[in-house]
């Protein structure tokens, strides 16, 4: 399923000029955005189930054309790619199944739990503003 998601991100990048290299970003930097070149670059070091959610973070920063990274930012970013890449039902099915904890909703999602973490978070706010209406 990741093999064709990471397919499926990058053609979706190219469908807007954006290009997807590997780079060495050190130890700690997964990926990045680079605006002024419209290229997003992963690290090689990371694994199939780390790229699919860093390339829709990354190409979130694209959709914001966002030409720095500040914590709001990131976070927004995160919040993109979680609804890119998570539906409701996806969700709430890996939830029946493996409980609550975020580490083990990404495992059975495939994902990281970054990104189910920012799933949540812009699916409570969404709760919230739906119940305060």
């Amino acid at each position: 399923m990741n093999e064709q998601r990471f397919v499926e991100l990058v053609d979706l990048c190219a469908s807007h000029g954006v290009r997807v290299e590997w780079a060495d970003l050190g130890p700690h930097r997964q990926g990045q955005y680079r605006r002024q070149l419209r290229l997003i670059e992963l690290n090689p070091g990371l694994v199939l189930r780390q790229l699919v959610p860093v390339l829709a973070h990354e190409y979130a920063h694209f959709v914001y054309d966002d030409s720095c990274s500040t914590l709001a930012r990131e976070r927004r970013a995160w919040e993109h790619a979680a609804r890119m890449l998570i539906t409701p039902a996806d969700y709430a099915r890996a939830e029946r199944l493996v409980g609550p904890h975020p580490n083990a909703i990404a495992a059975e999602l495939d994902l990281t739990a970054v990104v189910v973490r920012a799933w949540r978070r812009q699916h409570r706010a969404r709760e919230l503003r739906a119940n305060c209406a």
